[in-house]
């Protein structure tokens, strides 16, 4: 996903920001409903319901950001993470193929029971090393997974957060709020149900990958010295 560190914690700061102007939001339809009582008295009781509606819907929604914002250091420690085993992979890749290296140089100069004793003792190290490199291969895609689904949900929750406002402080009448509030809900329900079934996937992926060492030549790691 095409989104950096520094991008993400901008839409936190913006979601911030954006929560902080609700208030002013929500003033802004109440003048909008005042007027609207102005020139129609008998609407009273309707847009007095409406107006409660949007309030409630409202503080429904921000009550969800604001409880999801508790986990919004999660992307930047996946994103730590995600690096950390891409480092490790690249250490065991260069681990195997030092080792393959070596045991095909004394493949054919190293001969009888010496010879034997060495492919037999270390012969496994390369697959060994090779086994790391696919776990941290794994571990490392599913961090990236879990990151880029939190991206995706805190991003959704931003534009959702941002487009009630801009219809709060543009309304003319009471109507384009509370079918901003509504869809507002809906959003914050959706990205929701997005983030859990992705974060689902990625924690399947990531219990396989650091599970125990099965992937290893005879479930353990092999001896390191000929006898």
């Amino acid at each position: 996903m095409g989104f950096t560190a520094a991008q993400y914690q901008a839409t936190i700061n913006e979601i911030n920001v954006n929560l902080s102007k609700i208030d002013s939001g929500l003033e802004r339809v109440r003048q909008v409903v005042n007027k609207q009582l102005e020139k129609d008295p008998l609407l009273g009781p309707a847009l007095k319901m409406a107006f409660n509606k949007i309030v409630d819907l409202t503080a429904k929604g921000v009550e969800k950001i604001q409880s999801a914002l508790k986990a919004a250091a999660i992307p930047l420690v996946m994103n730590r993470h995600e690096d950390t085993w891409l480092k490790l992979r690249g250490q065991a890749d260069g681990v195997a193929t030092t080792l393959a290296a070596q045991l095909n140089k004394y493949d054919t100069s190293w001969k009888g029971i010496a010879g034997g004793a060495y492919h037999k003792g270390v012969g496994q190290q390369p697959a060994a090393a090779g086994a790391i490199t696919t776990k941290a291969t794994s571990i490392a895609a599913a961090c990236t997974s879990i990151r880029n689904a939190a991206y995706v949900f805190y991003l959704a929750l931003g534009t959702a957060l941002a487009s009630l406002l801009v219809a709060f402080l543009t309304a003319s009448t009471v109507a384009g709020p509370i079918g901003a509030a509504v869809t507002f809900v809906i959003a914050i329900a959706v990205a929701l149900l997005g983030l859990l079934l992705n974060l689902g996937a990625a924690e399947k992926s990531l219990q396989g990958a650091s599970g125990g060492g099965t992937a290893l030549p005879g479930n353990h790691w092999p001896p390191a010295t000929t006898t």
